[in-house]
């Protein structure tokens, strides 16, 4: 099972932290956005490295999604500043039986309170109250789609990359999902600016805590 997390050169950073929680038998690649593409990679977790072309955050970190998007090797994308649960590999199993359509937008990580009762189920998820892409999971097609979609739009659109993806799904009638647990706890108490909605967040249903 292969993670990909999406990342920028910010301060503090939280990204160690998080790929130290991330459960052993578990891969890392990173998609990190920096100001100088060309300098030498030294750590092999990283699998591209995307340039900073744009004037506006908004529109480099929709670039840097698109970019994890297009080379996620699993379609299970997270932010850097994110504690995986201890057991994520048999969650995600579980998750991935409850799936039953072809193409599939699942958020893995919500502030929103599902009230869940003791058992994994997927939700609808209002989009009128999607943001953040904490955790996230797309099928092979709709991660590439959703891709190429953002990259076509990059200098037109100024709306931040989750209400982006909301968007899209939208265009494309489909369904936003969430698990009714979270499997990532969001842990980043200085914003990076990124998401749509700035504040501190947190899951309530964090399975950890819960299960």
């Amino acid at each position: 099972m292969t993670i990909t997390i999406y990342t920028y050169d910010r301060e503090p950073s939280y990204l160690e932290q998080t790929i130290r929680s991330i459960p052993v038998g578990c891969s890392v690649e990173i998609v990190w956005q920096k100001e100088d593409v060309h300098q030498p990679v030294t750590d092999n977790r990283i699998k591209i490295m995307t340039p900073q072309p744009f004037k506006t955050m908004q529109h480099n970190t929709k670039l840097n999604y698109a970019m994890a998007l297009l080379y996620s090797t699993e379609g299970i994308i997270f932010e850097d500043d994110v504690i995986v649960s201890k057991n994520f590999p048999e969650h995600l199993e579980k998750v991935k039986s409850l799936i039953q359509t072809e193409r599939y937008i699942i958020a893995l990580y919500a502030y929103r309170n599902w009230k869940p009762k003791g058992y994994f189920e997927l939700v609808n998820y209002p989009f009128r109250s999607f943001f953040g892409l904490q955790a996230m999971m797309y099928d092979e097609f709709t991660k590439k789609d959703l891709a190429r979609w953002l990259l076509d739009g990059l200098v037109l659109e100024d709306e931040p990359h989750d209400f982006a993806v909301r968007t899209y799904a939208k265009e494309y009638d489909l369904p936003l999902l969430a698990l009714n647990y979270s499997l990532v706890q969001h842990m980043g108490y200085t914003s990076s600016g990124l998401a749509g909605i700035d504040f501190h967040h947190q899951s309530p249903n964090f399975v950890d805590d819960m299960l």
